[in-house]
């Protein structure tokens, strides 16, 4: 581990990486933390330590598990839920969100999905399609 840059500095550097909206970084964190820009600029470059709460609200938006964040293993996955609801779009989206997860586990090294659930897991109806 590099002791020179210290473990919030690489976690903005992280979140820096992964966003990739229109505003300014230091927009966005002001914005998700509901502090002033001057306020986000300080703990942005390290003056200013990151609460607990604040961690939570940035990984979270970030799609980023804490632990790997501060362990760096690049060995956890973030599982997240995507219910069908009765709207006509829903189950598109929903096809989407398979399909995104799949090409991200795809990019790893070793690929392995276990799949555990009390129907038939959605991949079988794929099968023709392949």
């Amino acid at each position: 581990m590099d002791d020179s840059i210290s473990i919030q500095q690489k976690l903005f550097k992280n979140f820096k990486n992964l966003d990739h909206s229109q505003v300014s970084f230091v927009h966005l964190v002001s914005e998700l933390l509901g502090i002033s820009y001057d306020s986000s600029y300080r703990r942005i470059r390290d003056e200013k330590s990151l609460s607990i709460n604040e961690l939570v609200i940035l990984a979270t938006h970030f799609h980023v598990s804490i632990d790997d964040l501060v362990h760096g293993s690049g060995r956890s996955l973030y599982f997240q839920q995507f219910p069908i609801v009765s709207d006509s779009n829903s189950f598109y989206k929903w096809l989407e969100f398979i399909l995104n997860e799949l090409k991200l586990i795809s990019k790893t090294k070793k690929e392995n999905v276990i799949y555990a659930a009390r129907d038939i897991p959605i991949f079988y109806y794929f099968d023709s399609l392949i």
